[in-house]
């Protein structure tokens, strides 16, 4: 029954889960499986991405720029919307997690 709960909260065996599972009792913060911590991951690239095309480099950050666009080709508009696409992705992992572990 372990296995079988672990795997549908999507971490690859029990051991992880029942970690996660103590952890986020005695921390009363979600614990994020594998595949949440990768959409993280994916996220602060995307918002590294957003801030260095909108002139991350005047703040110190280096420059990379997105895949077949120059640097006056992103708009505002593009902007604000990738950054709240990101912001709702990892809106949705934390409530997800929340839920999850009974912490809401």
């Amino acid at each position: 029954m372990i296995t079988e709960r672990a795997a549908y909260e999507g971490f690859p065996n029990r051991t992880r889960w029942a970690s996660a599972l103590i952890r986020a009792t005695l921390l009363r913060q979600p614990v994020m499986n594998e595949e949440e911590l990768s959409a993280l991951i994916q996220a602060s690239f995307a918002l590294t991405d957003v801030i260095e095309n909108s002139g991350g480099s005047r703040l110190g950050l280096p420059r990379m720029r997105i895949k077949g666009q120059s640097h006056g080709e992103i708009s505002i508009k593009e902007l604000q919307d990738r950054v709240w696409e990101v912001d709702e992705r990892v809106m949705a992992l934390v409530s997800g997690g929340r839920k999850r572990w009974n912490l809401v």
